[in-house]
Formats: structure tokens, sequence, C-alpha cells
């Protein structure tokens, strides 16, 4: 699903920076885009994943400390083969 609303926003700023239409037709996918991104499905669609990022935070900052501290070991070994 995330693919294709991808596509549809990187198709939407194509035509709207490569189309000869004019300010109006730019006023009119503007006003369409505003609409969509206000309606509530697009808001609980968006809160939702706030809320799914929220709770995965934590362990994944915790990975990636993990990864950190594995890396500066393997760069301390790396300058000093001896420790």
């Amino acid at each position: 699903m995330g693919y294709k609303i991808g596509f549809l926003a990187g198709a939407g700023a194509g035509y709207v920076l490569g189309a000869k239409a004019g300010r109006q037709r730019y006023e009119q996918l503007k006003g369409q885009a505003a609409h969509a991104w206000n309606s509530p499905s697009t808001q609980s669609a968006v809160t939702n994943a706030a809320d799914a990022l929220k709770a995965k935070a934590p362990s994944a900052a915790h990975g990636l400390v993990d990864k950190a501290v594995e890396a500066q070991h393997r760069a301390a070994t790396k300058a000093d083969p001896t420790s």
C-alpha cells in the first residue's frame, strides 16, 4: 500500500510540475490534495502509523545502541588489535 501512495504522490507532483494547465488547475489539484489529507480516513491512518512507530521506538532505540556499541568495539579492535 505504501508503494501505491508514493507512486500516486509522485505522479501527482510530476503532473503539477510538468503540466501546462496553468494556475487554475494547480489550485484545483492543491484543493483536492488538501481535502484528501484532511479526510478522517487519512488522518486515522496517519495517527495509527504514528502510534505504531511510537510503540516500536524503544526497541528500535535499544537495537541502535547495541549496533553502535558493536561498531565502536570493531573500530577499537582494528585500531589496537592487541586489546
